[in-house]
């Protein structure tokens, strides 16, 4: 079985959201089950010393198995039911370093995606969120002014954010799983204005950044855009980070972070 580890990080830029908090929240819902019509999953992490270790086990709902076999000289098919409450299932681990949350992804054919791994802890850390936001609204009263209500709202209002790591070599190839592209971001350790009032700023800033939003009826041309941009990375220096904003094939918004280092570690393991 071929196996990649592919590198993650969660952020946390809302200082009213504790990021222990959270991650003890999705440790008390290991025991949950995120059920869908054709598989059952749960989410099992633990909190070990210097990092959180998850196990990703996904029950498929099937009562067939497939066995192929060479006899003879013979390719030979057998399908086979399974007995009582048995049922296929896979697996996929995962570790979060907990000084920067960045983590590992091991990831196999057929098994649950990062993407869809990212989908269920963002149903777990927005319904804490909430929760919290709720709790304190509690707090003012039976009556509490709108203008008090809207201010909790808005310390809220950012949540957590899941993204992959990539670097030079594959970002077109991450990049071409996604449904759409919305936007990217690239941030430069240097200032390079070609002349014009913005010269009088350099020698008080030492980055540039540059965002581009694409227009909506071409963000579904991923292989062109994504194309592009893996040129423009590769081919630009000084770049300190590059972040590009994609939408999944669930209509799932997500942050990609290209770092300059791996994100996929290929090995084989036998089972």
């Amino acid at each position: 079985m071929k196996v990649r580890s592919i590198g993650f990080t969660i952020n946390n830029n809302n200082k009213n959201i504790n990021t222990v908090d959270v991650m003890n929240a999705f440790i008390n819902a290991s025991n949950r089950e995120h059920s869908r019509t054709d598989y059952t999953r749960k989410i099992l992490i633990s909190d070990v010393n210097d990092f959180y270790y998850g196990l990703v086990v996904t029950f498929r709902n099937q009562k067939k198995n497939c066995k192929s076999q060479f006899v003879d000289g013979k390719f030979q098919l057998k399908i086979e039911d399974l007995q009582g409450s048995d049922k296929l299932a896979n697996f996929n681990f995962f570790l979060i370093k907990k000084s920067n949350l960045s983590g590992l992804y091991m990831y196999h054919h057929g098994s649950c995606s990062l993407n869809t791994l990212f989908s269920h802890l963002e149903t777990i850390s927005n319904e804490f969120i909430r929760n919290q936001n709720k709790e304190e609204i509690k707090k003012l009263g039976d009556k509490p002014k709108q203008k008090e209500v809207t201010a909790i709202n808005k310390k809220y209002k950012e949540r957590l954010t899941f993204s992959l790591m990539t670097n030079k070599n594959n970002i077109q190839s991450v990049l071409c799983q996604f449904k759409e592209i919305k936007s990217t971001s690239f941030k430069f350790n240097y200032i390079d204005f070609k002349g014009g009032p913005m010269t009088a700023l350099e020698q008080f800033v030492n980055t540039t950044t540059i965002d581009m939003n694409f227009n909506s009826s071409d963000r579904t041309k991923v292989q062109q855009l994504s194309q592009n941009l893996s040129n423009i990375y590769n081919s630009m220096s000084g770049v300190a980070k590059a972040q590009v904003i994609a939408v999944n094939h669930a209509g799932i918004e997500k942050t990609i972070d290209f770092m300059n280092y791996p994100v996929f570690l290929k090995h084989t393991i036998s089972i």
